[in-house]
């Protein structure tokens, strides 16, 4: 039989789990979607400074 983890590896996983969907997925979100579209125009979200603001944001709070 296997022995159950301990509390610190459930907390750790919590912590990482929690890192990739606040920091991680964000930025992923952010850069994929002007590559997964096909229109022409959505190419321009590269170049929108809200888009741009947006990923400077989520940039800066993954760092902190």
């Amino acid at each position: 039989m296997t022995p159950w983890p301990s509390s610190r590896t459930l907390v750790l996983a919590a912590a990482i789990a929690l890192f990739v969907a606040c920091c991680l997925l964000p930025i992923g979100y952010l850069l994929t979607i002007p590559l997964t579209s096909m229109n022409v125009a959505s190419s321009a979200l590269w170049l929108d400074a809200r888009q741009q603001g947006l990923l400077r944001n989520t940039a800066l709070l993954g760092v902190g």
